[in-house]
């Protein structure tokens, strides 16, 4: 470049002396410049005193940087209980189910959209500037309510069982009616002494509900239930399984070849129990009842 010739940079949209950069003249080789305005531009700008800037040799390569960022939704509902099958529909594009993170995303405002079978839609934009933005939202049931009335039966004699125990939702009931629910799932569980208690789960949709629960007495099948109990597989590894009702067996006794206790397991309901750290060899499991009945059984680990 002729010595008269001259390259000056502004960090603005338009020529500004306040945002001059550099000049550059001779055979000054220019830097690397990033914008920093607002417009995110860059204004070059040549003086040839020789009329020919098109044989300066001269050039700029100018690349447009873009930052993403990561945006994670979070819904829930009014009990702040995470909304799971949730439809998200982000800048037009629906995710799959249950996806709530959209990587790669440019500055910018987007719309969203997020529904769910027993809520109502939500609409609204989220703004996506300088970092990572966790959108927090929260889905408005539908005013729809329904009912849930039990009847509790014994299973052997058909004859309905008016004083059992009833808990819903974690709350303790003080009758078989249940009312004022929003659609979504529920655990119940219906015990009463003398009975095996009976833990499930209904998902409450578009109607009022009756639940038949049909209770087992415990006295009556016992003796005949314990005396099927299986264990399995045998041999075994890691892992004891129980083939029958999860609260017959209280607990479970594990000896070795000599007669010695390894392991003592109360079950709590489950219906396996773990062995991974138990050796290689030849074991006598033992079950014993809540009434102290028990029953022992031969098994080899492999």
């Amino acid at each position: 470049m002729h010595n008269n010739d001259y390259l000056k940079i502004y960090d603005s949209q338009g020529v500004s002396e306040d945002a001059l950069l550099a000049q550059i003249s001779g055979n000054d080789l220019p830097a690397d410049f990033e914008a920093t305005n607002e417009n995110g531009a860059l204004t070059f700008v040549f003086r040839s005193m020789t009329n020919s800037p098109t044989k300066s040799g001269w050039h700029a390569i100018i690349y447009e940087q873009q930052i993403y960022h990561n945006v994670l939704f979070v819904v829930t509902d009014e009990d702040e209980n995470p909304v799971t099958g949730a439809n998200i529909v982000f800048d037009g594009y629906l995710l799959a189910k249950n996806q709530f993170d959209v990587p790669l995303v440019q500055q910018g405002e987007y719309n969203c959209s997020v529904t769910g079978k027993y809520y109502n839609d939500y609409f609204g934009t989220v703004a996506v500037e300088d970092e990572d933005v966790t959108e927090y939202i929260t889905l408005q049931f539908k005013n729809e309510t329904y009912n849930v009335t039990f009847n509790i039966i014994d299973d052997q004699t058909e004859e309905p069982i008016l004083d059992a125990t009833i808990v819903f939702d974690g709350e303790l009931l003080d009758s078989y009616f249940v009312e004022n629910l929003k659609p979504r799932t529920y655990q119940y569980s219906v015990s009463k002494d003398g009975y095996i208690t009976v833990n499930q789960t209904i998902t409450i949709d578009d109607k009022n509900e009756e639940i038949e629960v049909r209770l087992k007495d415990y006295n009556a099948i016992k003796d005949v239930e314990f005396a099927n109990v299986i264990l399995y597989p045998n041999p075994f590894s890691d892992v004891i399984n129980l083939k029958c009702e999860s609260s017959l067996v209280k607990k479970v006794i594990i000896e070795n070849i000599l007669g010695q206790k390894i392991k003592e397991i109360y079950l709590d309901g489950k219906t396996s129990f773990s062995t991974q750290n138990l050796p290689k060899g030849v074991y006598f499991i033992t079950l014993e009842r809540y009434d102290n009945e028990s029953k022992t059984i031969k098994m080899v680990k492999k």
